[in-house]
């Protein structure tokens, strides 16, 4: 396994070897290159075991994905720990930005998202209820147990504009913010984010 994909792997399915291999085919040799066949022969099962639970590449993908994002959720959780919710906000913001920039499947899934492949596949990926879902319950109960008083349907809707906020910032790179530089991501979430937060 991959040292900079051993964070992304040791989450409670990390024993899964479909899941393993795919997240190390994807990271290490590119979503787009990446096929069914290798991700079977690098797991030790058969074609048939692989397309039984991912009759897709799409489907496996998404899967990754999943357990990708839990493991950063649970990441910035850890770090955002003992912080008033303003400043998780922040936090939140710059270490995701990091994990964007140096997590091999994330930058991965940055860059796919670019191509003129992925562009299909990467949107819905971004847009799919369950994950988006999973994610903003995430961000609001990180909030929460950082001590926000909002009302729950309030701060969902603050947790799903960031978390889009962020998508976007990946997606679209902008002269407001440069989401390579610490210092600007934290100048702008501290201004423009986090006192949405309360």
């Amino acid at each position: 396994m991959a040292g900079q994909n051993v964070g992304v792997n040791s989450e409670p399915d990390a024993d899964d070897p479909i899941l393993d291999a795919a997240h190390d085919e994807f990271s290490m040799v590119g979503i787009q290159r990446t096929s069914m066949d290798t991700v079977a022969r690098q797991a030790g099962v058969s074609r048939a075991t692989l397309y039984r639970r991912f009759p897709t590449k799409y489907s496996l993908l998404e899967a990754v994905g999943i357990r990708a994002g839990k493991w950063a959720g649970k990441r910035l959780a850890r770090l955002a720990e003992g912080q008033p919710p303003q400043e998780v906000v922040v936090t939140a913001f710059v270490e995701s930005a990091r994990m964007f920039r140096s997590v091999p499947f994330f930058r991965e899934m940055v860059d796919y998202a670019m191509s003129r492949y992925g562009q299909d596949l990467a949107r819905e990926i971004f847009v799919r209820e369950k994950l988006i879902t999973y994610m903003i319950g995430n961000i609001a109960a990180t909030l929460r147990k950082a001590g926000a008083t909002m009302p729950e349907e309030e701060l969902r809707t603050v947790a799903e504009i960031q978390l889009r906020m962020v998508m976007s910032f990946v997606l679209s790179p902008s002269r407001t913010m440069d989401f390579d530089d610490d210092k600007s991501v934290r100048k702008f979430v501290s201004t423009y984010l986090s006192p949405m937060v309360y």
